[in-house]
């Protein structure tokens, strides 16, 4: 079977929505399906191929600016569509698979699998209309009405699919709601298990010392709403009160962005400048080797009500999950990841994003770091293996044809 895969991002570099696309596209190379695989929004360069044998087209966008986002999607829609259409209508796929994120890859694929006449399933990983109003920028609020008219393009998109998948069950019951349909399947974001079991092998789990705690947060940093400046200040209002040492603790920033400078900054004006640590983008070894080797990860959100934030959690949550780590989190009074830190017992759940609370509860949860079992967490993460969860994306895909 052929299959025709249309992603906002596809490695490199490596993004919650790409790391997906690099799961399932594993997968169907595997099965014995051929895949050509078209990235929207790309980072890499066009001459980056595939992985595993798959035809890769990288499409970038015209402009960097948030303002020009709608006309490139338009852009697109119009004509690279007529190039893309002519270049799959030779290649003749059995089945069209779009993805959401991104904009550009809904439309895409709707206008194309109408042209060729195949199957549409999509693969709704994001609620962007609903993370659209967490945006403080004014040319966001003045381009909403283009925005908004582009999310009803796409949620009816969504109504009109083949088959409907989402990430997870509060995603499912708000597109139940929205497009009134009821066969919407979950297939949730994961974590590559093995690899992490072969670490643990090579390099046993740290053994908790209360004298000596390493934390980690991994994660973008060109996003604000991991509130990463908020356990800063948490750490900085326990260094200072003396409530920790400054000589036994260390935290650890994994990640690259442009917020990484302000994160830099900030640390400098509090003083823990030697505490915490940028240790900048990591090879995929020498990450899972930072996280086996830590005490804990950190997870934030914004302690707003916002359906975006309530019912998404981010997928580092199964990183530090295989990692076997106890987990600081926190966000709104209710969310999903409050949900599975709390159901799954792997940690802490602050519902707050304010310092002086995240401050607190962090003390206890640092004294408290011998109650968790790290080698139940980590088996925790069997659930989420990518290995499992591709498959049963394989067993949808397979009966649409």
């Amino acid at each position: 079977m052929k299959i025709l895969y249309i992603t906002g991002l596809y490695p490199p570099p490596e993004t919650a929505n790409g790391i997906r696309a690099y799961y399932f596209v594993r997968e169907m190379i595997r099965s014995g399906f051929d895949v050509f695989v078209i990235e929207t929004v790309s980072r890499a360069r066009s001459d980056v191929g595939g992985f595993f044998g798959e035809k890769v087209v990288r499409l970038h966008t015209h402009s960097n600016s948030n303002i020009l986002r709608a006309v490139d999607l338009f852009y697109k829609a119009r004509s690279t569509t007529k190039n893309l259409v002519k270049i799959v209508t030779k290649y003749n796929p059995d089945l069209v698979i779009s993805t959401w994120p991104s904009h550009d890859s809904m439309l895409l694929g709707k206008i194309i699998s109408e042209k060729i006449k195949s199957p549409l399933v999509v693969d709704i990983q994001d609620l962007s209309d609903y993370f659209l109003s967490l945006r403080p920028e004014i040319y966001y609020k003045i381009f909403s009405a283009v925005y908004y008219n582009i999310f009803d393009k796409i949620y009816e998109i969504i109504a009109d699919a083949d088959k409907i998948i989402t990430v997870t069950e509060p995603f499912k019951w708000i597109l139940e709601k929205r497009i009134g349909r009821k066969d919407i399947e979950i297939i949730y974001n994961g974590v590559d298990v093995e690899i992490y079991k072969k670490m643990i092998l090579i390099s046993p789990q740290k053994k908790i010392k209360s004298d000596n705690v390493t934390g980690v947060f991994l994660g973008d940093l060109n996003w604000w709403y991991h509130m990463l400046d908020r356990i800063i200040k948490a750490i900085a209002i326990l260094i200072g009160s003396g409530k920790i040492s400054r000589q036994n603790f260390t935290f650890k920033i994994i990640g690259v962005g442009r917020l990484m400078k302000r994160y830099k900054e900030l640390t400098k004006s509090l003083g823990i400048e030697n505490i915490v640590k940028f240790e900048g983008y990591l090879e995929r070894e020498d990450l899972v080797k930072n996280l086996v080797s830590a005490d804990f990860g950190t997870l934030g959100r914004p302690s707003i009500r916002n359906l975006w934030i309530i019912a998404s959690t981010r997928t580092t949550l199964y990183e530090y999950m295989a990692g076997g780590l106890p987990i600081f989190s926190f966000g709104p009074p209710y969310s999903y990841t409050k949900h599975l830190v709390e159901s799954k017992k792997i940690g802490y759940y602050v519902p707050s994003d304010d310092p002086i609370s995240l401050a607190r509860e962090l003390l206890k949860f640092i004294n408290n770091l011998d109650s968790f079992d790290r080698e139940k967490i980590h088996r925790t993460s069997y659930e989420y293996d990518w290995k499992n969860l591709a498959s049963k994306f394989i067993s949808i895909i397979s009966k649409c044809c």
